[in-house]
C-alpha cells in the first residue's frame, strides 16, 4: 500500500482528507493524524497512563 509513495509524482498527489482530519492518496494510504500531529509539534503521542495529564494541559 505505501509502496507507490516512493514514486515523487505519485506522491504529489497526495489529498486532504478533512472529515478524517488527515492527508491520502488514492490507493487507500493515510496517515494516522496523531501521528502527523507529534511530527509537526515535536510532542510525543500521549499514552494511556498520561492521557488524563495531557487533556489537562489543554484546559
Amino acid at each position: 500500500m505505501f509502496a507507490p509513495l516512493k514514486d515523487l509524482n505519485y506522491f504529489k498527489t497526495v489529498k486532504l482528507n478533512a472529515e478524517w482530519g488527515t492527508i491520502n492518496w488514492d490507493n487507500g494510504a493515510d496517515l494516522d493524524p496523531d501521528v502527523l500531529y507529534s511530527v509537526v509539534t515535536n510532542q510525543s503521542i500521549p499514552t494511556y497512563r498520561n492521557l488524563e495529564e495531557y487533556e489537562k494541559s489543554w484546559s
